[in-house]
Parts: C-alpha cells; sequence; structure tokens
C-alpha cells in the first residue's frame, strides 16, 4: 500500500545494459539510486509503525471507556450563541443561557459524545445565522 505511494516519489533514470525487470548491477548504482531505496523503507517503517501505535492508544482508550461505564462520561457546561448578520453588515450576538453537554472522559470520540477535555476548551458554540 504504502510502496506504491512511495515508489511514485523516486523516479529512477533507465540504465543501458540493464534487464527488463529493472535490476541494475552493483557497479552501475548510483548515490541517489540507494538513498532513494533507503529513503522508501525507512519512511514505510515509520509510517507503518504510527499507524500501529495510533491503532494501539485508541484500541486501549476504547477498552478503558468501556470498563468504566457510566463514569466514563461527564457533563461540561456550553455557554451557546447566535451570530446574526444584519444588513448594514454588522453581526448581532443572541446569547442563551448556557447548557449542559454530556462528554466522554477519554482521549478520542467515543459513543457519539466529544472528548471533555476538547469541550473545556470549547465551551462555547457559536451558530451563524
Amino acid at each position: 500500500m504504502y510502496y506504491k505511494l512511495l515508489s511514485s516519489a523516486c523516479v529512477l533514470p533507465k540504465f543501458q545494459g540493464s534487464d527488463p525487470q529493472g535490476y541494475v548491477p552493483r557497479n552501475q548504482r548510483t548515490l541517489s539510486m540507494v538513498f532513494c531505496g533507503t529513503m522508501q523503507r525507512r519512511l514505510t517503517i515509520v509510517l507503518s509503525v504510527l499507524l500501529a501505535v495510533g491503532g494501539v492508544v485508541y484500541a486501549a482508550d476504547w477498552v478503558q471507556f468501556r470498563i468504566r461505564g457510566r463514569e466514563a462520561l461527564g457533563i461540561v457546561p456550553v455557554r451557546v450563541l447566535y451570530a446574526v448578520q444584519q444588513k448594514n453588515g454588522k453581526t448581532e450576538f443572541l446569547f442563551r443561557p448556557p447548557e449542559v453537554e454530556t462528554c466522554a472522559n477519554s482521549l478520542f470520540l467515543h459513543a457519539g459524545y466529544s472528548p471533555c477535555w476538547y469541550l473545556r476548551r470549547h465551551s462555547e458554540r457559536r451558530i451563524q445565522i
């Protein structure tokens, strides 16, 4: 999967005398050919490791969320305001009383609930009208 993506980034020149499969004898290889192959392998390994670590972290967060049950949910007050665009170009803000929103005490979004750490940082919801 990654190999096709990365192989398009390294276009190697064709050498005379190379066979149809693209094999180049060791004495005809250039530094760019060796470097390009090495970088492809390293980038493929790094991307694979990052993807695997991300999957493991998400899975561990999901398991922790499921084990904790109702304790995994929290509440955060969110202030809602309407931004009404007027004809003269000004914006009028209409404030509603704060609403309590249910959130998940986790790193990622689970069961349709936003993470509490995200809602605490974004405690104001602006609605354009």
